[in-house]
């Protein structure tokens, strides 16, 4: 566990791992190193257990127009990134019927892109897509390489969920844990075949013919350009009674892992 996290994360202030104990909501816990996050995966147990893919700049802090709510796993929050990924969801509408559909689909993307052959984790019931980098990058240079990488699954038709390809606050199932969707049926989670390190250079020049797009489609540079002030307080104003949607502690972890194939 501590190679794979050492070769999928950054180098960063602040880790994120979370769980789920069945019956209540998703825990996030911040850690100061990468063996303390792989402890973390290691000692939970018989529970569903995630790791954020980022590094993040600071622990568990003070929502910046909320200071009644504390935050942590925020796109805001994460500094750094040293590895790009895609999720590949298996079994539902408009989905790869199982992941032998979905490991031909990826070589012909391959074929396609010129990317080379990525680290694969099977989540116990979809796939996890990881090209691990040569060096760390800063968010929004990601932001741009992962964005490259979603236009290139738009492109080539390639199935995967387009939020998590360039989701700075993305978790996902670590290797050497279980899938506890069905309590009575857990299944492993598990890297299928490694990868080295890629220089960022190999990969930028494989996804150099694509241009960078984020949520929505919108073109990474336009999405990045800061929310000017009056909208930003008007948004903020507007959500402030939507407590059910701002606090997460509100919300029931195991009722998301059941509902969504992704997790």
């Amino acid at each position: 566990m501590k190679d794979f996290l050492h070769k999928i994360l950054p180098e960063a202030p602040v880790y994120v791992g979370a769980y789920i104990v069945p019956g209540e909501t998703m825990r996030q816990c911040a850690f100061e190193s990468k063996e303390d996050l792989a402890k973390f995966t290691v000692d939970m147990g018989s529970v569903d257990v995630y790791y954020a893919l980022s590094g993040f700049s600071q622990g568990w802090h003070t929502h910046p127009t909320n200071p009644q709510r504390s935050v942590l796993r925020t796109a805001e929050n994460s500094c750094a990134q040293r590895s790009l990924w895609l999720d590949v969801d298996i079994g539902g509408e408009n989905e790869y019927a199982n992941q032998e559909e979905a490991i031909a689909n990826l070589s012909s993307f391959l074929g396609s892109t010129g990317l080379p052959q990525p680290l694969i984790v099977s989540s116990g019931y979809g796939l996890h897509l990881y090209w691990p980098l040569d060096r760390d990058l800063p968010t929004e240079e990601w932001l741009q390489l992962a964005g490259r990488l979603k236009t290139a699954t738009v492109e080539t038709g390639f199935k995967v969920d387009p939020s998590r390809t360039t989701d700075s606050a993305s978790i996902l199932r670590p290797p050497g844990t279980f899938n506890y969707k069905d309590p009575n049926n857990p299944r492993p989670v598990q890297v299928i075949l490694d990868a080295p390190a890629y220089s960022v250079e190999v990969i930028s020049e494989a996804l150099s013919k694509y241009s960078p797009t984020l949520l929505g489609g919108g073109n990474v540079g336009a999405l990045v350009v800061p929310i000017p002030p009056h909208i930003s307080v008007a948004i903020e104003q507007g959500l402030h009674g939507m407590d059910w949607f701002l606090d997460q502690d509100l919300a029931d972890g195991r009722k998301i892992v059941e509902k969504c194939r992704q997790i």
